[in-house]
């Protein structure tokens, strides 16, 4: 819903009630244009508060700026890939660089190369983006020891970012949904803060405060960090204001803040100021014909009483399984099976299962096969109702409650079954040039399918487990490593 007149319109480039917050995060990361230690900012609140909302819109006004701000995602489903969520962030990064012109690429090239020297190979395996910027490496790496191994890749990670992150050119990470990360990548990110040689480096972290408990590995992090001196900036957020969801409203519907009250009032109570929850329950108002415009006054009218009488949602899980039940069966399929990976999916990966993946929810709704553009339309469907996002060649949910919905409407009885599905059509049709991260996608989904395997596909996902976990060990991801092991131990 994205346009105006008769329509909802949701900005996506504008905050409500964040602008304390925001100067907050503005002024630290400003800080980082000296020759200064590296500093972190953790922004918690509860689902819907808007955290990631708060730190990408910083993050677009540091690339106006000319900064560079990249950004990384845990999965309440677990990684696909040993260290992917900070793979994907500097997949980012250096895709950023590689469009900036011969003279950036080049200048961060030497520094990269000046930096790492001829071990930049070790890198470049978990970091294939590298080889886009200095090529295949000449000589192979030295092996060394498997104790050895995941401290010099440490050490070389440090290397990289003292490369790239400069007085000129400060570099800020932001990794989302810390309460999902993994203790691996949370030792990388703290061996950086911790090197007193690292300069210009700022970290940005988001979590639920409620999803945090003692001896989670975030929870080890921040005890780790707390005793190193390092700065950090602790921003959190709750609920917006009465007056704040009032200015939303007002722009959703494009009429004068005056005139929106009353209906302000009525969300206000039924939402807390929870700002998925007010989205979603103006959508849904706008779908029960509660919330109209008339053509005959050319404004927009509501019914307070109508509203008040009609049996909606009081929760925002609830208020989302409503709504997307109420789309189109191959809609509503499309994001089912997208939950099944994770709150991101590459075009390519999708379209190696989602056209012959079984799925039926109900007693009359079943869609198995589909035409590419079915799913096309289906895709465009979800993301003009604001569920997913399309960015470059993935799509995204547009938020976690959104992914999990999206799987809670999916029968338990055939999860899987769908799980097994998917990973096995991702193995049987995946590129024969995959690097590695299709392979441990088709792998987890294996996984998440043991119960539905009969002898023969136990026995093929025992040794798909056996090669995850020596490549998992090979990047010195060694907890991933042992998660594929004991998985493939109890196939057999």
């Amino acid at each position: 819903m994205s346009t105006y007149g008769s329509q909802l319109h949701f900005s996506h480039d504008k905050l409500y009630g964040r602008t304390d917050h925001l100067t907050a995060i503005m002024n630290v990361c400003h800080r980082m244009n000296s020759v200064r230690s590296p500093e972190v900012i953790l922004v918690s609140g509860f689902s819907g508060t808007g955290k990631t909302a708060l730190i990408k819109y910083a993050g677009k006004i540091l690339v106006k700026e000319g900064r560079y701000f990249t950004a990384g995602k845990f999965d309440q489903l677990g990684q696909a890939e040993p260290f992917s969520t900070i793979i994907d962030a500097f997949n980012g990064y250096f895709h950023t660089v590689m469009q900036s012109g011969k003279e950036i690429i080049s200048n961060t090239n030497a520094s990269l190369l000046r930096s790492i020297g001829s071990e930049v190979g070790v890198l470049a395996n978990i970091f294939p983006c590298l080889y886009e910027m200095i090529g295949t490496p000449v000589t192979d790496p030295a092996q060394v020891d498997l104790p050895e191994s995941q401290n010099r890749l440490k050490y070389l990670f440090e290397l990289m970012i003292r490369a790239i992150a400069t007085p000129s050119q400060p570099l800020s990470l932001f990794l989302d949904d810390l309460q999902w990360a993994d203790s691996s990548s949370l030792s990388f990110i703290k061996s950086v803060l911790t090197n007193s040689e690292s300069k210009c480096f700022l970290f940005i972290g988001s979590y639920r405060n409620d999803q945090s408990s003692d001896g989670h590995p975030f929870a080890e992090f921040l005890s780790d960090i707390s005793t190193q001196n390092i700065p950090v900036t602790k921003i959190e957020l709750d609920n917006i204001c009465r007056g704040d969801v009032n200015d939303l409203i007002s722009d959703v519907i494009c009429m004068p803040k005056s005139q929106t009250k009353s209906l302000t009032d009525i969300v206000y109570r039924k939402t807390g100021g929870n700002v998925l929850f007010v989205n979603q329950f103006l959508k849904s108002l706008y779908n029960e014909g509660l919330l109209q415009f008339s053509l005959d006054s050319d404004s927009w009218e509501w019914d307070i009483a109508s509203i008040q009488m009609k049996t909606i949602p009081e929760d925002v899980v609830r208020l989302l399984a409503s709504g997307i039940t109420m789309l189109p069966a191959q809609t509503q399929r499309v994001l089912m099976l997208l939950s099944c990976i994770g709150s991101v999916c590459a075009e390519s990966t999708l379209s190696l299962f989602i056209n012959d993946t079984d799925l039926h929810w109900n007693e009359t709704t079943k869609v198995t096969t589909s035409r590419e553009e079915d799913i096309s339309s289906s895709l465009e469907v979800a993301i003009g109702e604001g569920l997913l996002n399309k960015e470059g060649s993935s799509y995204s949910f547009a938020h976690d409650q959104i992914q999990s919905v999206a799987y809670s409407l999916i029968p338990k009885y055939q999860r899987d079954q769908v799980h097994l599905q998917i990973g096995y059509l991702i193995l049987k049709n995946k590129p024969s040039n995959d690097k590695g991260n299709i392979f441990f996608i088709a792998t987890n989904q294996l996984n998440r399918g043991k119960l539905a395997m009969d002898e023969g596909m136990k026995e093929l996902a025992a040794n798909l487990n056996l090669k995850a976990g020596h490549e998992a060990t090979s990047l010195s991801a060694f907890e991933d490593s042992s998660v594929y092991f004991a998985a493939g131990i109890s196939l057999l």
